[in-house]
């Protein structure tokens, strides 16, 4: 398993702010509990995980080493919400 890492300042602001703990995100993510992984379009080499986060869709911007994935930021969004709710559940 790769380390999972974060800027510690960025953490305290987003949970200050968006009500986010990076902390939390980082065990979904070492657990593989989240709906998916995307690439970001306008950032060459970097990827998002999808996350149920509290109930919502969360999207979590990271890079990814050999040894680690570094967790840029974190934040809801309404438009990867809507499309994970409306796809059919099996």
């Amino acid at each position: 398993m790769k380390l999972i890492k974060w800027d510690p300042e960025k953490a305290i602001k987003l949970k200050n702010e968006r009500n986010i703990e990076l902390e939390l995100i980082a065990v979904l993510i070492s657990e593989n509990k989240y709906l998916g992984i995307l690439d970001v379009q306008s950032r060459p080499g970097q990827k998002m995980f999808v996350l149920d986060y509290d109930c919502y869709t969360v999207c979590v911007p990271f890079i990814e080493s050999e040894y680690e994935i570094f967790i840029k930021t974190a934040f809801r969004s309404r438009k990867i919400n809507k499309k994970i709710k409306e796809q059919p559940h099996e």
